[in-house]
């Protein structure tokens, strides 16, 4: 008899069996804004992550063997490219940051499990706009819901950018172009919104035939910011160029 209680009493004791390995790769997402007006030097970036199906699923940071601090990590890949607004010209550069991905957390499907960072870029010089581009990998994370979990898995974040400009401009692409002054002819043309960009490619690309000196070159500006095509500063090569695109929208940022 007290062999059997024993028995019991130690059954009810024993750990529960561990969950089984299951396929559970949450959905990444992300998001950059420009932290304050102007040219960003400063970007807020925020993370996303959805369940992979219908039912929550539970996130958790694992720590290596050995390793004190945050759990997983946030490996950011940062490009910002600043425009000067005078002729075919970019300037880019690339940060790397892992920063700690906080605490753990539920995502379901209807609350993504939403994480906040800030990164802080080099201050502009000499640009009237610049352009970040963001891609993420999250790693050592496990993933769980209540019959099984993933083991460790790297997340990945699809691309996110931000376009920010020195000021807004004072007048339209078509007057800038006509009268100028040359830095409201690029400010204008990376103001414009994207469902209108291929009217201002369409203007910029017409106006290289009859423009010149400062007002020429910010309309090759214009050009780069709104196609990142590297054609430099041959009318003909960006007339062709426009000629094989328009109406589709190919290419356009």
């Amino acid at each position: 008899m007290a062999a059997t209680v024993l028995a019991v009493l130690g059954a009810c004791a024993a750990p529960p069996a561990p969950l089984p390995f299951k396929a559970l790769v949450p959905v990444g997402s992300m998001s950059v804004e420009a932290l304050g007006p102007g040219l960003a030097d400063s970007v807020s970036i925020v993370t996303w992550l959805s369940p992979p199906a219908d039912e929550p699923v539970t996130i958790v940071g694992q720590r290596p063997a050995g390793r004190d601090g945050d759990d997983a990590l946030l490996d950011l890949s940062v490009r910002y490219q600043d425009f000067p607004g005078a002729g075919p010209v970019a300037h880019g550069r690339t940060l790397k940051r892992a920063l700690p991905f906080g605490g753990d957390g539920v995502a379901s499907p209807t609350l993504p499990l939403t994480r906040w960072f800030t990164v802080d870029l080099d201050a502009p010089r000499d640009a009237l706009a610049r352009r970040v581009h963001v891609v993420g990998r999250l790693y050592t994370v496990d993933v769980h819901d209540q019959e099984g979990h993933a083991g460790s898995v790297v997340i990945d974040l699809p691309l996110a950018s931000v376009e920010t400009i020195a000021r807004p401009p004072s007048l339209s692409l078509a007057v800038a172009l006509r009268s100028g002054p040359a830095d409201e002819v690029f400010l204008a043309a990376a103001a414009t919104p994207p469902a209108l960009r291929p009217r201002a490619v369409d203007q910029l690309v017409q106006s290289l035939a009859t423009t010149q000196g400062a007002v020429r070159e910010a309309a090759f500006a214009g050009l780069l910011f709104l196609t990142g095509e590297t054609l430099g500063r041959s009318e003909y090569r960006w007339q062709q160029w426009w000629r094989e695109r328009r109406g589709t929208n190919a290419g356009l940022r």
